[in-house]
C-alpha cells in the first residue's frame, strides 16, 4: 500500500450456488448482485461489525456519518517524524474523534529504514509509540514495503519470497527494540496481496506456503501479538476479483486480522462496486475467523476527494468491517483535508434548494461541443446561497465560474473547484460562500471533448422575510376624551397610568 497505491482493481462478484450452510467450504466466485446477496447472507458474526462498540463511538463522534476507528501513518521525514509536535497534535485530534489505532505502514521502504541510526540518538519509532500511548492510541507496526510486489504482471515466486524475507528481518529488529512497548497492538505484514488476476491453484499454493512460513516466524518474535495481512483487488475495473485465490491464500496463512484496501482513491474502483470487494474479503476472513478491517482511501486520484464520495466509501466499509481506518494521517487526513473536515462535522453547508437549471445553448452539449455554456438557476424565493454543486462526467470541462445576482445584476463570485467523485469518472465542482441571491449563473468552459453534466444543485437557506408589523401604516385608534380633572392629574404625574 503506497501513497500512490499503483494497483488496478477489479470488481464483480458471485457465489457458486452455495447455501449459507455450505459457505465454510465453498469458494466464492464473482458474477453480480445476486451473488453478493448470497455471500452476505452466509457471513457469520465473526466478520461483521461489532455494532455495540462502533455505535458507542459513533454517538460520541462529531460526525456520525464519517467515523474512523484509526488511520494509517505513512512515514515521511518531511511530514511527521521531523515534526513531533505536529504528530502529537494529529494523534490527539484522532483520539478526540474516537479513534483507537494507528497503523504504521512500514518500518522500511527500499533503502530507507526508520531503524537506521539517527542523529542525536533519536529513535523515531519509539517516539511515535510514546506519543500514541500518551494519546490513548495503540499501534500496529508495519514491516518492510517492497515495490516489486505491486507489478501488474505476476510477481515471480522468488521475488515474493525475497520480499517476505526482508520484511521478516526488519520485524526481528523491531521486536527486539519495541516488543514490550505498551502501545504495541500487533504486526502489520506489509507485503501486499494485490494480484492482477486470479492465480492458478499451483501458484497460490506456492505463494501461500512461503507466506505461511514468514507469518509463523513473525508470531514467534513477540508471542501472543496478533498479525494483520493486507489485500486489495488487483485488475482492471469490470474484471473478476481473485476471490478464490484470496481465500486459498488466507486459509493457509491464517492471519488474525485481514485489512482490505478499497481502491477508490487510486481510481481503479467505483464506489458502486465496493460492496462486491468487501463481500469477497469478508467471505475469506470468515473462513479463518479473522477480523476484517476496511482501509478507506481518502485521497485522489489526482485531486481532492469529494465529501459525498468519502461518505459513500464509509457506508460500504461499515456494512462488512469490524473496524474502519483511513489512508493516511499525515498526508490525507491532515487538519485542512476534506476527510479531516468531515471528521470534525464540517461537510457541505446548507440544504438542497429548489431551483431548476436552465441550459444555454440548448441542445446536446456532449455532441454539439459548445465553447462556452451556462446554467442559470432561479430559486423559487430569495435565498442565502452557501454552495453550488455541478457533477460532470468525462470529458470534463476545463473550468467553471459562477456569478450571482442579488437584485442589482450578475456579478462574478469566483471559480469552482473540482473534487474527485462521487463516481470513478466523475468530478464534483463546488463553490462555497454565504451571499444573498436571487439568481445564479454557472459558466462552463469546454475542454477537449464535449460537456456531460450529470447533476446540479444549489445549497443554502431560504431567506425568510421579516414578519410584517400589522400596525404599520395604520392610524392609532381613537382614545376616549378625558375630563379636565383627568388631564390635570396626568400632567402633574406623568408616570401615573390613566384611570381605567
Amino acid at each position: 500500500m503506497t501513497l500512490l497505491r499503483s494497483i488496478t482493481t477489479a470488481v464483480g462478484i458471485a457465489l457458486l450456488g452455495a447455501t449459507a450452510a455450505g459457505l465454510g467450504t465453498a469458494l466464492p466466485t464473482l458474477s453480480g448482485p445476486v451473488g453478493v446477496g448470497l455471500l452476505a447472507a452466509g457471513l457469520s458474526a465473526s466478520s461483521l461489525p461489532d455494532r455495540a462498540v462502533r455505535e458507542q463511538g459513533r454517538r460520541q463522534a462529531p460526525n456520525p456519518s464519517f467515523y474512523l476507528d484509526g488511520a494509517f501513518y505513512q512515514p515521511d521525514l518531511a511530514e511527521g517524524f521531523a515534526d513531533p509536535e505536529r504528530r502529537r497534535a494529529e494523534f490527539e485530534r484522532m483520539a478526540a474523534g474516537g479513534a483507537r489505532t494507528i497503523w504504521l505502514q512500514y518500518l522500511a521502504h527500499g533503502d530507507f529504514s526508520l531503524l537506521d541510526p539517527w542523529p542525536e540518538r533519536i529513535d523515531p519509532v519509539r517516539g511515535l509509540l510514546d506519543d500514541a500511548k500518551s494519546a490513548g492510541l495503540t499501534v500496529w507496526l508495519g514491516t518492510r514495503e517492497d515495490p516489486r510486489v505491486w507489478s501488474k504482471d505476476e510477481v515471480p515466486v522468488r521475488i515474493w519470497k525475497d520480499a517476505g524475507d526482508r520484511a521478516l528481518l526488519i520485524a526481528e529488529e523491531a521486536a527486539a527494540r519495541y516488543g514490550t512497548h505498551p502501545a504495541l497492538a500487533g504486526w502489520y505484514w506489509t507485503p501486499e496481496v494485490v494480484w492482477p488476476r486470479e492465480p492458478g491453484p499451483r501458484r497460490v499454493q506456492r505463494l501461500a506456503a512461503i507466506s505461511r512460513a514468514h507469518i509463523r516466524r513473525l508470531r514467534t518474535l513477540v508471542p501472543g501479538l496478533p498479525v494483520a495481512v493486507v489485500l486489495g483487488p488487483g485488475g482492471h475495473v469490470g474484471e473478476e476479483i481473485p476471490a478464490r485465490g484470496w481465500c486459498r491464500w488466507i486459509e493457509v496463512v491464517r492471519p488474525d486480522v485481514l485489512v482490505v484496501m478499497d481502491g477508490v482513491g487510486t481510481g481503479h474502483v467505483d464506489v458502486t462496486q465496493l460492496d462486491a470487494v468487501y463481500a469477497a474479503a469478508a467471505g475469506c476472513a470468515d473462513r479463518v475467523g479473522a477480523r476484517l478491517v476496511a482501509d478507506v482511501e481518502v485521497f485522489g486520484p489526482s485531486m481532492k476527494p469529494d465529501p459525498v464520495r468519502l461518505i459513500r466509501q464509509m457506508q460500504a466499509a461499515e456494512r462488512r468491517a469490524s473496524e474502519v481506518v483511513a489512508f493516511d494521517l499525515p498526508h490525507h487526513l491532515k487538519a485542512d483535508s476534506v476527510a479531516a473536515l468531515l471528521l470534525a462535522g464540517r461537510g457541505p453547508a446548507g440544504v438542497a434548494l429548489e431551483a431548476e437549471a436552465v441550459r444555454a445553448p440548448v441542445g446536446d452539449w456532449l455532441s454539439d461541443r459548445p465553447a462556452l455554456a451556462t446554467l442559470d438557476f432561479v430559486p423559487v424565493s430569495p435565498v442565502r446561497l452557501q454552495g453550488v454543486e455541478i457533477v460532470t462526467r468525462s470529458p470534463h470541462p476545463e473550468a467553471l465560474s459562477i456569478a450571482l445576482d442579488d437584485g442589482s445584476g450578475f456579478a462574478g463570485a469566483g471559480s469552482m473547484e473540482p473534487f474527485h467523485g462521487p463516481g470513478r469518472d466523475e468530478f464534483t465542482w463546488r463553490w462555497s460562500g454565504d451571499q444573498p441571491c436571487l439568481a445564479a449563473r454557472v459558466t462552463l468552459r469546454v475542454g477537449s471533448g464535449g460537456l456531460d453534466v450529470l447533476t446540479s444543485r444549489l445549497r443554502g437557506d431560504v431567506a425568510v422575510p421579516a414578519e410584517p408589523d400589522p400596525s404599520a401604516g395604520q392610524e392609532a385608534p381613537a382614545q376616549p376624551a378625558l375630563s379636565p380633572e383627568e388631564v390635570e392629574v396626568q400632567s402633574a404625574s406623568p408616570s401615573t397610568p390613566p384611570p381605567g
